[in-house]
C-alpha cells in the first residue's frame, strides 16, 4: 500500500491496460476517419480500390456503400462484371436476401456469358429459398425459388450444384404440398364438402406422387362425396351418389389401410341404400 492508499499492483495493471488499448483506439479512430475520407472522396478509382480491399477482407458492410456508388459509374467497363457480382454478394452477406436475389438475377441476365453466371443463377434461387417462410404463410417466395432452381437446372444440367438444388426443391415442394393439403382439409372440417372435393382433387393433380397425403386425400374425397350426397337435394342426389361410388372404388382399389377400408365399406353400403331408395321413389 502506498502513501496515497493505492495498491501498486492495481496501478501497474491500469497503466498496462492503457498502454494496450490506447494504440488500438487510435488505430480504430484512424481507420474510421480514413474510411470516411474514402466515402467522401470524388476519386472513383480510390473507391474501387477500397471497395475491393474491404470485400476481399470480408468487411461487406464497408464494401457495400462503395460498390453501390461506383456500380453505375463503371457500367459498360471491364470492371462492371466484378463490381456487380461482388455487390450482389455484399447484399447476401449482409443478409438482405431479397435484394441479393434481385442482384444475382440481374447479374446472370446482364452477363450471361460470364464464368460467374452459373453461381449467380444458383444464388438467385438460393436467396428466394432463404426468404421462403413456414408453410402456413404466403408461399410466393417459395414458388419463385422453385422457378429459379428449375431454370438453373435446365440451363446447367451438369452443374456440381445440381444435387444441392434438388435437395432444396424437394424441401420446398414438401412445404407447398402440406399447405395445399391442409387448405383442402380445412374445407372438409368446415363442412364445405363440395369445395373439399374440388380442393382434394386439385391436390392430387398438383401432387400426383405425394407419399405423405395421397391415401388420406383419396379417403377424404370419398368421405366428402358421401356426406355431400346424403345431404343433397333430390335433383342432385343421383349424380352425387354415383360420384361417391366412383370415389369408393378408386380408394379401395389403390389402398389397403384396414381401418379406412372398413369405414369406406360402411359408407358404400349406406350409399347403395340411398341409391335404392332413390330408384324406389322414382
Amino acid at each position: 500500500m502506498t502513501s496515497t492508499g493505492k495498491i501498486p499492483y492495481i496501478c501497474r495493471l491500469k497503466k498496462t491496460i492503457q498502454y494496450l488499448f490506447l494504440p488500438l483506439l487510435m488505430m480504430t479512430a484512424f481507420a474510421c476517419s480514413k474510411y470516411q475520407r474514402v466515402l467522401k472522396s470524388s476519386d472513383v478509382e480510390l473507391k474501387y480500390e477500397y471497395a475491393t480491399k474491404y470485400y476481399n477482407e470480408g468487411d461487406y458492410a464497408k464494401a457495400f456503400p462503395l460498390y453501390e456508388e461506383i456500380g453505375p459509374l463503371f457500367r459498360g467497363s471491364e470492371r462492371s462484371e466484378e463490381i456487380n457480382y461482388n455487390y450482389a454478394y455484399c447484399n447476401y452477406h449482409l443478409k438482405d436476401f431479397i435484394l441479393a436475389g434481385y442482384h444475382f438475377q440481374r447479374f446472370y441476365t446482364v452477363f450471361p456469358l460470364s464464368d460467374k453466371s452459373e453461381d449467380a443463377m444458383f444464388m438467385s434461387a438460393y436467396c428466394f429459398y432463404l426468404n421462403s417462410p413456414v408453410y402456413s404463410l404466403d408461399q410466393s417466395n417459395t414458388k419463385e425459388a422453385l422457378g429459379e432452381f428449375k431454370k438453373f437446372n435446365n440451363t446447367y444440367p451438369t452443374s456440381s450444384l445440381r444435387d444441392s438444388s434438388l435437395v432444396l426443391m424437394k424441401e420446398m415442394n414438401a412445404k407447398l404440398e402440406r399447405k395445399a393439403f391442409e387448405n383442402a382439409e380445412l374445407q372438409f372440417t368446415l363442412e364445405n364438402y363440395k369445395s373439399a372435393v374440388v380442393a382434394f382433387n386439385n391436390f392430387l393433380k398438383d401432387f400426383p406422387e405425394s407419399s405423405t397425403y395421397k391415401e388420406k386425400t383419396s379417403f377424404l374425397i370419398l368421405k366428402s362425396s358421401f356426406l355431400l350426397a346424403i345431404n343433397s337435394v333430390q335433383k342432385k342426389k343421383e349424380e352425387r351418389i354415383n360420384d361417391t361410388i366412383d370415389a369408393y372404388y378408386n380408394f379401395v382399389d389403390n389402398f389397403a389401410n384396414e381401418k379406412l377400408i372398413k369405414e369406406s365399406e360402411e359408407m358404400y353400403d349406406q350409399i347403395l341404400k340411398e341409391r335404392d331408395n332413390l330408384i324406389t321413389e322414382k
